[in-house]
């Protein structure tokens, strides 16, 4: 993915800064990181992330393997794919969960959208004088 003229690829991870960068290494992989270090909510790291990819961008697709990915992504007003078999919720549709990244199709559209009598789960605003970046 991090081949394209076409988008930009930023880590975005509730693991420490340290932790993160060797396990990144281990694959080759180079990118911005945003860390747990960093902010003490899941939506502030990934703004971070996608603050330090750049600006312009037409949309946000992000990639997660847990619950608070998806609560992130409701909370930034991305879209959001799951990346391993994990209970994400009724309100994450099987058909965006994906066994490895090569399988991700960038033209679909992976917007959440309620599912009818399924609630969705609530976006989340941290308070500013919780984390660090408010600061």
């Amino acid at each position: 993915m991090a081949e394209s003229d076409d988008h930009a690829v930023a880590f975005a991870t509730g693991g420490m800064r340290e932790v993160t960068a060797v396990k990144l290494a281990a694959f080759g992989v180079t990118g911005p990181v945003a860390t747990a270090a960093d902010h003490t909510f899941r939506e502030h790291v990934v703004r971070e992330a996608i603050h330090q990819a750049g600006a312009g961008f037409d949309r946000v697709i992000s990639v997660g393997d847990g619950p608070w990915d998806v609560r992130a992504a409701v909370a930034i007003g991305s879209e959001c794919v799951g990346s391993s078999p994990a209970p994400f919720g009724p309100w994450f549709p099987e058909s965006a969960v994906f066994a490895s990244f090569v399988d991700i199709d960038l033209s679909a559209d992976f917007t959440l959208v309620a599912l009818e009598d399924v609630v969705e789960p609530d976006a989340f605003t941290a308070r500013p004088a919780a984390c660090a970046c408010w600061n």
